[in-house]
């Protein structure tokens, strides 16, 4: 990638008119009080670094094929010559990869349609040296270089790379806590940013819990966290899945044991979630389309995938299936914590088993299989996948961004976890793992499809969900207990996080 400097952020109708643009979404206001239709915005980073990989490639073959050509006639007439040739050097599979080209690969597959909020920080942080700058701006560059290795690292299997990625990560860390430490510096954006981008090192390096939501996250829910949807609508949904992981770390601590507290608690909390559906409007629905059995076309887009049930979704925006997938997310767990407390509960009080209480039980089961098949139909959308079926006015994610598979890796894992092992859904989400994880180099993605492979599912102990259980799969390859009944603290992958952490301290 070439940097050919910074554009201009204004719209089309004043780029051309050569105007000042004053850059209001989603019309400027020059081109409303002219009555002329706004042309919408660029992407400044796509902009900013051109990508020069096929002219580059193209002089390549031409500089070989001409090498080839002087070759062949010094040989024909020099014949001894050709036992005297080594071998060629020219870049193979195996040529090096440098933390230069990993930095390209992480903004090509980091470009977001209409966003801006990051990318000024992203371009003054990569324009100056490494030794240059703030320490914030320096964090971003070590956290920076540390993601994109581990991506590249990932998609090309190179261990080399890795090893570059562990170091930048090591340094990022001691940067970032030098701002931190400084009053001014941990103000500052950039410094926002580099910790966002070490919490994604550790998505994509797989190093990944039931604790608490900090009071002070859950009282500034005032901040616009979820963008692009009013915030009463958002910041409703943050609180209400705030106090899902606040109950869930209550369990995990002992310091609520009674199942009739806990029911009662998940009971208020899936009112909330229902109520927070019924508060949507009707501009942040999504419409369920389906792809005919001989359409060929949306499987080349979809990375050589077909949705779910030949079934998928159409949403407003980028933002929208992510939102979307978050309260199915919470749905199917405060359902799941519902029908094992039901159960406990049953045993402590046999008269509580009435028709309806069975009724209401089963349709907690069928409520989390039908959100489960949704998170699958959201999954094209997220990819970029429908390009051709949306309105062209609509931003989506391009499918060379790795952003859409970052936002899958929990909705998908729980989607996947819902229903059994021999379920064509747990098949088809091990697809979408698989492809994800060695496409964009999130190799989280490849250990929720390892997992998968051999976990019994959610609801497969009749011990914690009595009737509501499914039928257990027994099979040699099949883990007699659901990873996600298994304590997140328990697990080997926390063991490398802590080590890597003193490490680097």
């Amino acid at each position: 990638m070439v940097f050919t400097g910074k554009p201009s952020k204004g719209c089309g109708n004043c780029r051309s008119r050569k105007i000042k643009c004053d850059q209001t979404r989603p019309a400027c206001l020059e081109c409303i009080r002219t009555n002329r239709q706004c042309l919408g915005y660029r992407d400044e980073i796509s902009l900013m670094f051109r990508d020069e990989t096929q002219v580059v490639v193209q002089k390549a073959r031409s500089s070989e094929l001409s090498r080839n050509a002087s070759r062949a006639a010094l040989v024909s007439t020099h014949p001894a010559i050709s036992s005297r040739q080594g071998p060629s050097l020219g870049p193979g599979p195996d040529a090096p990869v440098s933390e230069h080209d990993a930095v390209c690969f992480f903004l090509q597959s980091h470009a977001i349609p209409g966003i801006f909020q990051i990318k000024d920080t992203l371009a003054n942080s990569l324009s100056c040296g490494s030794s240059n700058g703030s320490p914030s701006q320096q964090a971003v560059q070590c956290s920076i270089r540390a993601v994109a290795s581990a991506m590249l690292s990932r998609v090309r299997r190179l261990r080399s790379l890795s090893q570059i990625a562990r170091q930048e990560y090591g340094s990022a860390l001691k940067v970032v806590n030098q701002a931190l430490a400084d009053p001014n510096e941990a103000k500052e954006d950039a410094t926002l940013f580099a910790v966002v981008l070490l919490a994604l090192y550790e998505v994509i390096s797989c190093l990944q819990r039931d604790v608490f939501v900090p009071t002070s996250l859950m009282e500034r829910t005032k901040l616009d966290m979820i963008p692009e949807i009013k915030n009463a609508l958002g910041n409703k949904l943050i609180l209400i899945i705030g106090n899902l992981a606040n109950l869930r770390a209550e369990l995990h601590t002992a310091a609520i044991t009674s199942p009739q507290e806990i029911y009662n608690a998940a009971r208020v909390i899936e009112a909330d979630l229902i109520t927070w559906l019924t508060t949507v409007p009707s501009d942040f629905m999504f419409s369920t389309h389906k792809v005919s059995p001989t359409d060929r076309s949306f499987e080349c887009r979809f990375h050589g995938l077909r949705p779910y049930n030949d079934e998928y979704h159409i949403y407003a925006d980028i933002w929208s299936p992510n939102v979307w997938n978050h309260y199915r997310c919470a749905r199917i767990l405060v359902s799941e914590l519902i029908l094992a407390q039901a159960h406990k509960l049953s045993h402590i009080s046999p008269t509580i088993l009435t028709e309806d209480f069975r009724f209401y039980c089963k349709s907690l089961r069928s409520t989390a299989s039908h959100l489960a098949a949704d998170i699958c139909r959201s999954v094209p959308f997220h990819l970029g996948a429908c390009n051709a079926e949306v309105v062209p006015d609509t931003p989506i994610l391009p499918s060379e961004s790795y952003i859409g598979g970052l936002m899958l890796l929990w909705p998908l894992f729980v989607a996947g976890i819902v229903e059994g092992p021999a379920h064509p859904q747990r098949r088809w989400v091990v697809q979408c793992f698989q492809t994800i994880g060695n496409t964009w180099g999130l190799a989280q993605a490849l250990a929720s499809m390892d997992l998968l492979t051999v976990d019994p599912g959610m609801f497969s102990s009749s011990e914690m969900y009595g009737e509501a259980a499914d039928s257990l799969v027994v099979s040699a390859g099949i883990l007699p207990v659901s990873i996600y009944h298994v304590s997140y603290h328990s697990l080997p992958a926390m063991k490398q996080y802590r080590e890597l952490q003193a490490s680097s301290a």
